[in-house]
């Protein structure tokens, strides 16, 4: 088993695909180094890429005009980051800082829509976990 592979079973979202749709994903996605307090993506910017962190963890942040912002989600191994492009949206309404350093897979917007397309159990999963990242972010 490749590390890839391997480590991609300590994200939990990863981990309830069936074996050819995480080979799938995958096959399109890369491991990456994550440093603390990065910047990954900014509230109202298009993202290109969406994370599943491995062994470490993203805050999502919601900008307030004239306030402080407000931290809505703390995103670990359990998910992923950059829902937006799972449910068809291009930009992003938070801001994604690493709180956690560690390593993450990440995959581009334009192989996780066609594998989204293709791969029903990728989208099935996806669509629930992004339902409820919402439902968080709306309370």
């Amino acid at each position: 088993m490749s590390v890839q592979k391997d480590l991609s079973l300590k994200n939990q979202l990863i981990a309830r695909l069936a074996p050819p749709s995480r080979s799938a994903l995958l096959e399109h996605s890369e491991l990456v180094d994550l440093n603390l307090h990065a910047e990954l993506l900014v509230a109202g910017c298009t993202g290109h890429h969406t994370y599943f962190p491995i062994d470490s963890f993203v805050s999502l942040i919601l900008p307030v005009k004239g306030e402080n912002d407000l931290e809505m989600v703390l995103v670990g191994s359990e998910g992923m980051f950059n829902t937006t492009m799972v449910l068809g949206n291009t930009t992003s309404t938070l801001t994604s800082i690493v709180q956690g350093a560690g390593r993450a897979l990440r995959i581009h917007r334009n192989a996780l829509r066609l594998r989204r397309a293709e791969d029903e159990n990728l989208r099935q999963v996806m669509l629930g976990y992004a339902s409820v990242i919402q439902r968080q972010t709306e309370q």
